[in-house]
C-alpha cells in the first residue's frame, strides 16, 4: 500500500473519530483531535478557537441531531519549488 494511501486512510479514520466524538459530546475527546492552533469562522464572521469552540459545548449552545461522513473524493496537489 502507498505511503499516500496509508495518508488518505488516517485522514479518513479521524474524520470518523471527529463525528463520532461530536456525536457522543464527548469534550476530552474532543480537545484531543483538535490543535490548540485550531480556527473557525462562524456564519457572522467572528473567529473563534478551541477554547471557546469547546466551551460552546459545554454551554449546550450547540446541537445536531444528525452527524454523519461517508463521502470522500480525493484529490492530489503536488507543488514543486527550486
Amino acid at each position: 500500500m502507498s505511503k499516500d494511501k496509508h495518508k488518505i486512510e488516517d485522514l479518513i479514520a479521524v474524520e470518523g473519530a471527529w463525528v463520532k466524538v461530536h456525536r457522543e459530546l464527548d469534550l476530552e475527546a474532543i480537545s484531543d483531535i483538535l490543535s490548540d492552533r485550531y480556527r473557525q469562522i462562524q456564519a457572522d464572521g467572528k473567529v473563534i478557537g478551541k477554547s471557546e469552540l469547546l466551551e460552546s459545548y459545554r454551554s449546550g449552545s450547540r446541537h445536531w441531531e444528525v452527524a454523519e461522513s461517508d463521502e470522500f473524493e480525493q484529490t492530489s496537489e503536488t507543488t514543486t519549488s527550486v
